[in-house]
């Protein structure tokens, strides 16, 4: 009976920490997805509703918000003829607030015509996603306490996100 004891704990004290970094990738993987989602949200939100919608990416707190804007009105139209429908179906804002122990170690933008620059530092960084899906361009670095990184890159000229695991996420698809 002692022996099956022992041989219990010894396989619970390699299964505890095999678990809990499965739990700490899992809930980075989440992470990263959650923000790819808001940007890849924010790009449909623009194409669909023919207005521009704006990013804010806050690496201090580690947040990602997004409020689009209300659609262009049809001008040509009097005003008691205008759609008035389209006020209600008007998308509620968004935002993305990282775990504890995941935060924002980098934020790039590319303005037209210049290089990217870092901007981690920045309270508030912007990107605008237009109306034909093309955005600012943009480059964001995520990593995890546990040595999990990610990069999620924002093409300019698509306004498509693209998501890079790295570090200690060996299996990532």
């Amino acid at each position: 009976m002692i022996v099956i004891v022992i041989i219990i704990a010894v396989v619970s004290s390699a299964a505890v920490p095999a678990y809990s970094r499965l739990v700490q990738r899992v809930a980075f993987r989440q992470a990263v997805t959650d923000v790819a989602d808001l940007l890849a949200w924010s790009r449909f939100q623009a194409s669909s509703t023919g207005a521009p919608v704006e990013v804010h990416i806050d690496a201090q707190r580690d947040e990602l918000s997004c409020e689009p804007a209300p659609p262009p009105g049809d001008a040509d139209l009097p005003v008691e003829l205008s759609d008035k429908s389209g006020e209600a179906r008007q998308p509620s804002g968004r935002r993305v607030q990282l775990p504890d122990d995941v935060r924002i170690a980098e934020v790039r933008t590319t303005s037209e015509g210049s290089g990217a620059a870092p901007t981690a530092g920045d309270v508030d960084t912007l990107v605008t996603f237009e109306d034909d899906g093309s955005c600012d361009g943009a480059g964001i670095k995520i990593v995890s306490r546990h040595g999990y990184t990610a990069d999620l890159e924002v093409a300019a000229a698509t306004g498509r996100v693209f998501v890079s695991l790295d570090g200690a996420l060996p299996d990532a698809p």
